[in-house]
């Protein structure tokens, strides 16, 4: 079953260069997402991966009372120790700022924005994702939007998660972890890469 979920992951992959071509970061979100809502809701998976965009306009998250996002850093553990002096101070303009760029990935598990923030994650990195958040979620979008206004990338996306779908529900309740879906994407990406330097 896995080999099979690979080669449908490799062949999304193909038609994603031809689409994207050049724009290699935006396949571990795109493709991560949709399979992680297609398990969830398969129905309505296309508009939860382009559900995405709301948080490049983080209105909704900047209202949220000081109580909220205090709470929200003292719960996360490692938020907790990586902003022990701003909550010490309660230094809210930095804790604000964090906080837009933080909520979504860890508060919400936006996976889209998990996807595009995967190595920061992973490493704890939480300043540098403040720090380039912005950019990055703009860049992406800017990107994105010759090819979802043609509704290029969802059709694409719709053929793998038609692939996938019969075996995706049985392959991630065997793992029980959104990580080993997200390695095995990883895996895949960086073999490819690995061919196309070796043909270069």
């Amino acid at each position: 079953m896995a080999e099979r979920f690979e080669q449908v992951l490799k062949n999304a992959i193909k038609v994603l260069e031809d689409i994207l071509p050049k724009k290699t970061y935006l396949y571990f979100p795109l493709l991560f997402s949709m399979l992680f809502w297609l398990a969830k809701r398969k129905k309505d998976w296309k508009n939860r991966v382009t559900a995405w965009t709301v948080w490049a306009d983080p209105g909704r998250i900047r209202i949220k009372p000081d109580a909220f996002v205090l709470f929200f850093f003292d719960f996360h553990e490692k938020l907790a120790a990586e902003f022990h002096r701003e909550l010490e101070t309660k230094n809210m303009r930095t804790l604000r700022k964090a906080f837009v760029a933080l909520y979504p990935l860890i508060g919400l598990s936006d996976p889209f924005l998990c996807g595009l923030f995967h190595e920061e994650l992973i490493q704890d990195n939480f300043r540098k994702i403040i720090q380039v958040s912005k950019t990055r979620i703009q860049q992406a979008k800017e990107d994105l939007a010759p090819a979802k206004s043609e509704n290029r990338i969802l059709d694409a996306l719709g053929r793998t998660a038609l692939e996938a779908e019969s075996f995706l529900e049985e392959l991630l309740n065997y793992t029980e972890s959104r990580d080993v879906l997200a390695e095995m994407i990883k895996g895949i990406l960086e073999e490819r890469k690995n061919e196309h330097i070796e043909v270069v």
